[in-house]
């Protein structure tokens, strides 16, 4: 089985049968909740990879993921260059929290986990080394 429908089973068999009223105080908080949107902000944790696997499956899903992130990006349409080869559901990266240099193109999926590697990790990082969060240069 496979773990985008493992893991929802698993949940659903841990908070146990009863009604939605009987289960409200054990609500989950959106980042624990593996049907919840992703949100950049959030912390990763062990639903991290299963949240951006649902991006690659549902488009608008994954556009409001990027929204909230500090990614300037436009949407490009798909585009098939050969047998096998282009791609759908891509984004031209314009800017990030970071000097990119030329814009770029990666899936939406993509775009959010380069959002969310830079936040959760690479910024982190910069604070520690620095010991302040690295902002480019205004030009």
């Amino acid at each position: 089985m496979r773990l985008r429908t493992a893991f929802p089973l698993l949940l659903l068999i841990l908070l146990g049968p009863g009604t939605e009223r009987e289960r409200a105080p054990l609500r989950l908080p959106d980042r624990w909740n593996p049907w919840a949107p992703l949100s950049v902000a959030d912390e990763p944790n062990l639903l991290t990879r299963y949240k951006l696997a649902r991006l690659g499956e549902d488009r608008a899903l994954c556009h409001a993921a990027l929204a909230s992130a500090e990614i300037r990006h436009e949407t490009l349409p798909d585009r098939i260059t050969g047998e096998g080869c282009g791609f759908r559901d891509a984004v031209r990266i314009e800017a990030t929290g970071l000097r990119i240099g030329k814009p770029l193109a990666l899936s939406c999926p993509a775009a959010v986990a380069l959002a969310l590697w830079e936040r959760h990790v690479l910024q982190p990082a910069a604070q520690g080394h620095f010991g302040r969060i690295y902002s480019p240069p205004v030009s």
